[in-house]
């Protein structure tokens, strides 16, 4: 087989980046996107998919904030219900290319865990730290060696990679278990109308997460107490970050779901509203937090005003959880709306 071989029309999600043009912003975390990717490429309601995560303030029994992703269902059963099957098998080194080759003719998409320590471009793990990352790969040159996926080193998109440079980033790695290969199967092409389902299971699960959210913005306020401590944490751009990104995942859901709710439009504009007013404020936060490491001023001009930002991001929070509450406690939905979401 001298020919390239290469899914048609297999392409990355770019969901969010139709929202935020600049910059393909991974949907809450790059499994999501590779679930994303999986369900439009097999043209699946993905709305399943969209409202399966959901993030939460949380401060760790070692001070450390992060805004954690936690799921309603397991990927896999996500999966299953759009009738795309996994049949796994285990890498084989020597015959990777065949194995690749192999899949990619049976007309389907292959996931390969790797480690970002080895994969060059990876800021925050690039010969830093280790971390396991699913990689979808959709095609391969022989005349060129070359390797064709779907990952996010710079933005979520395509990428072209010599095949030696991607054996790095995984075969030296003792960390990964799971040294496999995960090929994906359309075991059934009809789609269901799921949506009002899936919107109704979204609502049960919120208001059973209610309390918890709302009390969950109170460790904002407490990584204001902490942030002359949190500033000199090496990961901590990386946490705001990733909080930007999921509060930008959040906001496409939330356009999506308001997209299908009959409700005043003013209530959906303040929703919005308070949802941006949050966004702006991270991300101002992390400006002046970058500043402050790169420039190694940590003044109390500088504390005093990113904890002003925090106590303002927790009212904004607390006033945007109280407007969206109130909306999905009488959820008002036009379910013919049903082809929004495969596309």
């Amino acid at each position: 087989m001298d020919k390239t071989v290469k899914l048609v029309g297999f392409k990355a999600f770019d969901g969010m980046k139709k929202m935020y043009p600049d910059y393909n912003f991974p949907y809450f975390n790059c499994s999501y996107n590779a679930l994303l990717t999986l369900g439009e490429y097999y043209q699946k309601n993905t709305l399943s998919i969209l409202c399966n995560p959901i993030s939460i303030y949380r401060i760790d029994s070692t001070d450390k904030f992060k805004y954690e992703v936690t799921e309603f269902n397991k990927k896999e059963e996500l999966l299953e219900e759009l009738g795309i099957k996994t049949n796994s098998q285990p890498i084989m080194i020597d015959a990777l290319r065949e194995q690749i080759t192999s899949c990619i003719l049976d007309g389907n998409p292959i996931r390969i865990k790797i480690d970002l320590f080895y994969q060059n471009g990876r800021e925050f793990y690039f010969g830093k730290k280790h971390g396991l990352h699913p990689v979808l790969v959709h095609g391969y040159d022989p005349s060129r060696d070359n390797i064709y996926i779907v990952d996010d080193i710079s933005e979520y998109t395509e990428y072209c990679v010599p095949f030696t440079e991607f054996l790095e980033y995984f075969t030296e790695n003792e960390a990964i278990t799971d040294n496999s290969i995960t090929q994906y199967v359309l075991k059934h092409s009809h789609s269901s109308n799921i949506n009002e389902k899936v919107i109704q299971n979204f609502v049960s699960n919120l208001l059973l997460l209610e309390s918890e959210l709302f009390d969950s913005i109170s460790n904002i306020l407490q990584l204001a107490d902490i942030y002359p401590f949190a500033l000199k944490h090496e990961d901590l751009i990386e946490t705001l970050s990733s909080t930007i990104y999921r509060k930008c995942s959040e906001r496409y859901r939330l356009l999506k779901l308001l997209n299908l709710n009959n409700d005043s439009n003013s209530i959906k504009n303040s929703i919005i509203k308070k949802m941006d007013q949050v966004l702006d404020d991270w991300l101002l936060l992390r400006a002046l937090s970058i500043k402050a490491i790169y420039t190694r001023n940590y003044g109390k001009k500088l504390i005093d005003n990113s904890r002003i930002i925090l106590h303002r991001i927790s009212k904004l929070e607390r006033e945007y959880h109280i407007l969206f509450y109130s909306l999905i406690h009488n959820f008002n939905f036009n379910f013919s709306a049903e082809q929004e979401f495969y596309h």
